[in-house]
């Protein structure tokens, strides 16, 4: 809408602002989602899973099909993915009321009906002529590079695709090196390897970034959201060995109901260091502010809790910063 960023005098461009979350969660695939329905430009997230990417889905689905091609459900989802962009009619058009019992057969049956058969079928029996003859890396880079799997996925899928198509080759290329590769082989280790990508999003690049707290240690954006400043942590993830305070040991408390004075002690201990690292990422999260600082949340069945961001950000500001410089928003 091209709102004026008042300090510096000029619209607020997208790489202007920063959303810091706590943690990875399904709020901030929700806040990348929304953000690309509006049609404003977003890095995405600063970690990711490989294997739950889009693109790399695609990927896998086509080095299954040339492992299985009798795999109907493997094949649909080839069938509507970048590489051979079958609509959703035609797709129905090939699998209802079909003849062959397998919908690879029924493609090569009807392969000369019209040009989207052909064009399938003339794609997907070259994967299945490399399956069994070229290593892993040669038959995905064959895929996204001269078959033009690489230009379809970005076409489809945007350039945050770029990453993780970038390290899943990476993987591919890696894999070959530990012995004879295999397709099969290959799929199997990255599927169980569940690889993360640290991606840098210390520039923009003009698109609003997405990332942790913690990620972002060193950072600056003239705008910052934190949009969950309702939640405290709760010990859910706190480890099962807790430290003895200045004993160098560790006990497993179990239950909190049998713990004894040395157990409740590490407990106590282990909380109080949660909640000073809580506050002090509270710092970390509003110092990344150059110009403007917004601060949210959103609540469960259960309201916030004392301590929170939120509150804790209220109680210090609201009632000492000069109104000018600290406006609450009701939503609706």
């Amino acid at each position: 809408q091209e709102e004026i960023l008042t300090p510096q005098n000029r619209p607020i461009v997208p790489d202007d602002i920063l959303i810091l979350v706590r943690r990875r969660n399904d709020f901030v695939e929700a806040v990348v989602r929304k953000l690309k329905q509006c049609n404003i430009p977003v890095a995405g997230t600063d970690r990711m899973v490989l294997t739950d990417q889009m693109a790399v889905m695609d990927l896998i689905a086509a080095g299954q099909f040339a492992l299985m091609p009798e795999d109907d459900l493997t094949l649909a989802t080839l069938l509507r993915s970048p590489f051979v962009g079958m609509s959703e009619d035609d797709l129905m058009r090939l699998a209802a009321d079909r003849s062959a019992q397998r919908l690879w057969h029924e493609l090569v049956r009807r392969q000369q009906e019209d040009a989207v058969f052909a064009d399938a079928h003339a794609l997907l029996s070259r994967l299945l002529t490399m399956a069994d003859f070229v290593p892993p890396f040669e038959f995905f880079a064959t895929l996204l590079g001269p078959m033009q799997g690489r230009r379809r996925l970005l076409s489809r899928l945007g350039p945050d695709a770029s990453d993780p198509i970038d390290e899943f080759l990476s993987q591919a290329l890696q894999y070959g090196r530990l012995g004879p590769p295999s397709l099969q082989g290959f799929l199997h280790w990255v599927g169980a390897g569940r690889t993360e990508i640290k991606r840098d999003l210390e520039q923009g690049g003009g698109a609003v970034r997405v990332m942790t707290v913690h990620a972002a240690k060193g950072l600056e954006a003239n705008i910052v959201f934190l949009p969950d400043c309702c939640a405290l942590p709760d010990g859910k993830f706190d480890p099962r060995l807790l430290p003895v305070p200045d004993e160098g040991l560790h006990v497993w408390p179990v239950k909190k109901d049998l713990d004894d004075e040395v157990s409740a002690a590490a407990r106590t201990a282990y909380a109080q260091a949660r909640e000073a690292e809580y506050r002090r990422l509270l710092y970390v999260a509003m110092t990344r502010a150059r110009d403007w600082l917004y601060i949210g949340g959103y609540e469960s069945r259960q309201k916030r809790k004392d301590g929170c961001w939120y509150n804790l950000v209220c109680d210090g500001l609201l009632g000492e910063a000069p109104a000018a410089h600290v406006t609450e928003v009701p939503l609706p």
